[in-house]
């Protein structure tokens, strides 16, 4: 049976099919907008708002939102729900290393899209439903003046809308009331950008979701680079000590002003043995500070990692 855009449901599930999601995950998009469709429902137009913060933590800032709309822009472009669609299978057929998500129109590569993103039970999925192409997009973060600066920018809100480019491959001229209207079929991706405003008054997007501060364990291995496989493997003790080593917390916002470590002042060594279970070594300067139980004669690895932090 029709419905929205689509003759039947297998018809948009096959189409989120082609986008990148599995089985389980098209029919929950399409799903939604059948509900949508069955209470008459159907987006006409995009709400004027933020984009959503899906995800906000220290390490992780997951945004999501309209990157494009079925509507006629400043420029007298429109660009189809086919057009978009095609836009974003083919972005996501792409590599890795080439979906960028970038800030301001510049050459600074902010973040990258995902498929889908899924926290405490809620789900959010890149798609084009029945008007608007919806975007999940996971920003970047690391110690760069720059990638922070655009952070913060992104959590205040003022940086809340997509900006999408692209080189349109099919398209027409019609006369609509009087106007001339560029309707777009297909378009092949250039560049996503996050930015102040775009051309397309509707593809604004949200900081969806927020995400507490990482337990000490999670911060721990993460610093010392411990596998959660590795970690479950150590005595409590032992990961006491690593917690107790680590940088106070937001310090790795500052760190241009100050490497890190684990005891401010002192220059030190991790020595981390994988190939066998609870045998990590802690070296200050040479000295011994801390080791696992026993030494093992038939070590197969040692990373050796060197870190530094002062004052």
């Amino acid at each position: 049976m029709p419905f929205a855009r689509w003759e039947n449901f297998r018809e948009c599930e096959l189409e989120m099919i082609e986008t990148g999601h599995d089985e389980e995950s098209a029919k929950k998009i399409c799903g939604a907008i059948q509900a949508r469709a069955e209470k008459g429902e159907l987006y006409k137009s995009a709400d004027q708002q933020n984009y959503d913060i899906i995800c906000k933590s220290d390490s992780e800032l997951v945004i999501g939102g309209f990157a494009s709309w079925e509507l006629v822009d400043p420029e007298n472009d429109l660009v189809t729900t086919r057009a978009q669609t095609r836009y974003l299978q083919k972005l996501f057929k792409l590599p890795r290393e080439y979906r960028n998500i970038m800030v301001g129109h510049s050459n600074y590569k902010i973040g990258e899209p995902i498929l889908k993103y899924a926290k405490d039970g809620q789900e959010w999925f890149s798609h084009v439903n029945e008007k608007g192409l919806y975007l999940v997009a996971k920003i970047r973060n690391d110690s760069f003046k720059t990638t922070q600066k655009w952070r913060e920018k992104i959590l205040k809100g003022e940086m809340s809308m997509y900006s999408i480019a692209g080189l349109p491959l099919e398209s027409e001229i019609v006369d609509e009331g009087g106007t001339k209207i560029r309707k777009i079929y297909d378009t092949e991706p250039w560049e996503i950008t996050v930015c102040e405003k775009g051309v397309n008054p509707k593809t604004q997007f949200k900081v969806i979701a927020k995400q507490e501060p990482r337990s000490d364990a999670e911060r721990a291995k993460a610093h010392f680079n411990i596998t959660d496989e590795e970690w479950n493997k150590l005595t409590e003790e032992q990961k006491k000590t690593l917690i107790n080593k680590l940088p106070p917390r937001g310090s790795a916002q500052q760190a241009s002003k100050q490497k890190t470590g684990a005891t401010p002042g002192i220059e030190y060594e991790v020595v981390k043995i994988t190939a066998v279970p609870n045998q990590i070594v802690l070296v200050e300067r040479g000295k011994e500070i801390s080791k696992a139980d026993k030494l093992v004669k038939d070590l197969m690895e040692i990373a050796e990692r060197t870190h530094q932090r002062k004052k």
